[in-house]
């Protein structure tokens, strides 16, 4: 379990492409990963991959 302050901060990093966000989506647990990952698509409407964030397909 993490502090609400460090999903906050995860979720800064990840917006500014900070990669220093990954090391706090490790402390995470599978409940609060689903938060982020819910959390920073919906922001930036990208997904994340489980290594790397990837760009949007584009459309054909």
């Amino acid at each position: 379990m993490i502090r609400r302050e460090e999903m906050e901060e995860a979720i800064r990093l990840f917006q500014e492409e900070d990669e220093r966000w990954k090391g706090i989506v490790e402390r995470m647990s599978k409940e609060e990963q689903t938060q982020f990952y819910v959390a920073v698509e919906g922001a930036s409407g990208r997904w994340i991959g489980s290594d790397s964030l990837l760009e949007d397909e584009p459309e054909d």
